[in-house]
């Protein structure tokens, strides 16, 4: 039995802990660095450094799904989020900061302990809302 986390626990499990660090040691740089990480990943998964880091770590070449746009959507929401969370702490506004990387950690979080994606559940709502209109004209 393979006891490695998946990619996402890995990313996620990431994600959560260099974002605390981040706020707790007051770094805005490191978030900065991790919106950036997460972005890239999110707009050519090809290239995520996450995706790098797992697949030397763990040994294990990961492919890319094939349906992939609710969980890239997810990423995008959550890279804007944090971007602007190190804007925030760049600029000193500690308290947007801290809701702003909150709200990701606390998806985050639920994302890895539930499964469940609020990003991904946006997605589809947005998706199918755009479809009903299209059906409409």
């Amino acid at each position: 039995m393979d006891h490695r986390p998946s990619l996402e626990h890995f990313q996620q499990s990431n994600m959560i802990a260099l974002t605390l660090i981040a706020m707790v040691l007051q770094v805005p740089g490191l978030l900065f660095c991790l919106a950036f990480t997460i972005l890239v990943g999110a707009v050519q998964p090809a290239y995520s450094p996450f995706r790098w880091l797992y697949s030397k770590l763990t040994g294990l070449q990961i492919e890319i799904p094939q349906s992939f746009e609710a969980s890239q959507f997810a990423q995008l929401l959550g890279g804007a989020f944090l971007l602007a969370s190190s804007l925030a702490l760049f600029s000193q506004s500690l308290i947007l900061a801290a809701v702003l990387a909150g709200i990701v950690v606390l998806l985050a979080l639920i994302n890895l302990t539930t499964g469940f994606c609020l990003g991904c559940q946006i997605f589809y709502h947005l998706k199918l809302r755009s479809f009903r209109q299209s059906k409409q004209h």
